[in-house]
């Protein structure tokens, strides 16, 4: 999901409701027979996973951050891959990007820009999580 489109935005209180059993199955560490797919779905998926991460290099090339941006470090530090540096006081993207789109949609000032298809939408994050909660020390 690059940019949040409330319209299109599936309600989120089924999840809410299977949370007890979902965080009962992590605890067992135990699989749900509703997350388990077919052998041939994995292996199409590991196949679609492993074209994908060699892709990782060209995903950080299409970020750019706008002149809003306040140089609070917050995508540099919420990248789960330290993809970012800041350089002349702006973010720069390397070359290990999994496009987990963190950076956009938790950027303060909404200053980050992805291609030619965030600007001007709204952003999205789960309310019930704090950014300092996401934070890399």
């Amino acid at each position: 999901m690059i940019t949040y489109d409330p319209e299109k935005h599936q309600d989120q209180e089924q999840t809410r409701e299977r949370l007890p059993e979902i965080v009962k199955l992590i605890q067992e560490k135990k699989e749900s027979l509703q997350e388990i797919r077919p052998s041939f779905q994995n292996k199409l998926f590991s196949f679609v996973n492993r074209g994908a991460v060699g892709q990782f290099k060209n995903f950080g090339q299409k970020f750019w951050a706008t002149e809003k941006c306040n140089q609070c470090r917050i995508c540099e530090r919420i990248c789960p891959r330290t993809n970012i540096e800041m350089k002349d006081d702006k973010p720069m993207w390397q070359h290990n990007c999994e496009l987990c789109l963190a950076c956009i949609q938790w950027c303060p000032q909404e200053a980050i820009e992805y291609k030619g298809i965030s600007q001007n939408r709204p952003r999205y994050h789960n309310a019930a999580v704090k950014v300092q909660e996401l934070l890399l020390k």
